[in-house]
């Protein structure tokens, strides 16, 4: 699905937050939708097919299917958004550095607003600190395999060991 090229779309009565529980160490945070009266979320709307849609959904868990109204090139449109479940809701928190990076640059490039783009760059300046060492270990490590999932395996084995060493002071 790379490549898809959106519209820049505003829900209102919701809030993006960094709320969608990960990997404490790793991805600690997504963002996600949320109900919340007198708030705007910014996002992208985009016309997936079939095939794609059910890519997103069986990707995605945690979430439900709701029916919106968004704001997009001056007019309402019916969508479909991801909204978190309650029931899957942490903490407001900090993203990686890695998935704050993708959202800056999804964001630039799809067109959304500048506030917008300023707040997923202060999670990237202030993102994990954990994933701030793991980027440039990711990097030595693809470049010296040439393989991102070998890449992956062999950080979560070092990552692994680490937290086993450290469980045991």
């Amino acid at each position: 699905m790379d490549g898809l090229v959106g519209r820049p779309a505003v829900l209102r009565d919701h809030a993006t937050r960094f709320t969608a529980a990960g990997l404490p160490w790793l991805e600690p945070r997504f963002l996600a939708l949320e109900p919340a009266p007198g708030e705007e979320a910014h996002g992208v709307l985009l016309e997936l097919e079939e095939d794609h849609w059910r890519a997103v959904i069986a990707h995605e868990d945690g979430y439900t299917e709701a029916l919106v109204l968004v704001w997009a090139d001056g007019a309402h449109h019916e969508a479909t958004a991801l909204v978190l479940d309650p029931a899957h809701r942490a903490a407001e928190g900090l993203p990686s550095g890695r998935y704050a990076d993708r959202l800056v640059r999804g964001a630039l490039a799809s067109g959304l607003p500048e506030h917008v783009v300023e707040r997923y760059r202060d999670a990237q300046r202030r993102g994990s600190p954990v994933t701030r060492w793991l980027r440039p270990l990711v990097a030595v490590v693809r470049r010296g395999t040439g393989h991102v999932g070998l890449g992956a395996a062999v950080i979560a084995v070092v990552l692994g060991i680490l937290l086993a060493l450290w469980a045991q002071r």
